[in-house]
């Protein structure tokens, strides 16, 4: 990690308009948006603030067996880091399943796949830190989509909209951002081939006719005028 005197003289506004969605029963993201429009990813905000610094650790530097074998602590992407979350407590024989006071547990299949997100976003973590060690990690990021009709489309390809709501942002400031094309994701979580991962973290285009961009955001995002 870098010191967080580091972490604040890189600090800066990625101009643009982008695309965010956000879940709706998200009682933390819900409320930040309510009080300031603003959301922000564990590690800027740990920067930013003092007692939250002295105690955080990033997922960028938790060891790849410790991220595979529990759990991880601390704050993480609601995306990405759920998925390590859960496959940690499935590999342990825990039980994984929707809801806190009437728990709908997932069937042994529903876990198994799990498991497999899981194991993509380990392999994708390691990838980063081998490849392209400075790009923003997608276990500590918030994911933007470009300002555009194929951007909205592209995050209700990958979310839905049943429980997202899909809204105008701008980075005001960030740490990193990094531009990655969601295909070499999605052909990597399919058949696999470390190939995908280089070309995912390189920022390769797959079709330059339609480009599925992702911004990995460690920074703050603050919604805009619709």
């Amino acid at each position: 990690m870098n010191s967080r005197r580091e972490l604040l003289d890189r600090m800066a506004p990625y101009h643009g308009s982008f695309l965010h969605a956000v879940v709706r029963d998200d009682p933390v993201a819900q409320n930040n948006l309510r009080v300031s429009g603003q959301l922000f990813s564990p590690d800027w905000a740990a920067v930013v603030g003092d007692g939250l610094w002295a105690v955080h650790q990033s997922l960028r530097d938790v060891p790849i067996i410790d991220l595979a074998r529990s759990a991880p602590s601390g704050v993480y992407s609601p995306f990405a880091g759920w998925r390590l979350w859960a496959a940690a407590i499935v590999r342990n024989g825990g039980r994984v399943g929707i809801g806190e006071l009437h728990t709908a547990w997932l069937a042994s299949s529903e876990a198994a796949d799990i498991v497999h997100a899981g194991d993509v976003e380990l392999a994708l973590e390691e990838a980063r830190r081998k490849i392209n060690p400075d790009a923003a990690s997608r276990l500590a990021s918030l994911y933007l989509a470009e300002d555009s009709l194929r951007g909205r489309k592209h995050l209700e390809s990958m979310f839905g909209t049943s429980q997202r709501d899909i809204m105008r942002v701008r980075i005001p400031s960030a740490i990193r951002v990094t531009r990655c094309d969601t295909t070499w994701f999605e052909r990597y979580f399919d058949s696999g081939g470390d190939e995908n991962l280089t070309r995912y973290w390189v920022g390769e285009v797959a079709d330059p006719k339609s480009p599925k961009w992702e911004f990995l955001v460690e920074g703050m995002i603050e919604k805009t005028s619709p």
